[in-house]
């Protein structure tokens, strides 16, 4: 019986076939399998670490806010949905304002003036 023979792989950042292959990312596909990216023990380490897209995937999904309830926020918050949703970090309101007698079915409507110009009126 003869020895098992070592894996033999080109590496991704100099191009030299390694017999010592490290794993450095994973490619996922639509259809059939994916497949590893593989480089040498030299130039591992000089790789950036590849997030996962499965993971990255997974993290988008669970952050999604319905339209509903970054409404709910925003007026709870006197900020604009705007900034509730994310595209403005450092937004605060200036003034805000509650509508004069509002409807009985309705909510109570906030007028918001916010510090960045985009906002402005």
């Amino acid at each position: 019986m003869s020895a098992a023979r070592k894996p033999v792989r080109m590496c991704v950042r100099c191009a030299r076939i390694t017999d010592d292959p490290v794993v450095v990312s994973e490619v996922h596909q639509a259809t059939g399998p994916g497949f590893n990216v593989y480089a040498c023990s030299t130039c591992a380490p000089h790789l950036p670490p590849v997030p996962d897209v499965l993971d990255l995937l997974e993290e988008a999904l669970a952050s999604r806010r319905t339209t509903e309830e970054i409404t709910a926020d925003s007026r709870a918050s006197g900020r604009t949905q705007e900034c509730e949703s994310g595209e403005h970090d450092e937004c605060t309101p200036m003034e805000v304002y509650e509508s004069d007698d509002p409807a009985p079915d309705e909510l109570p409507f906030f007028s918001i003036t916010c510090t960045y110009a985009c906002h402005s009126a």
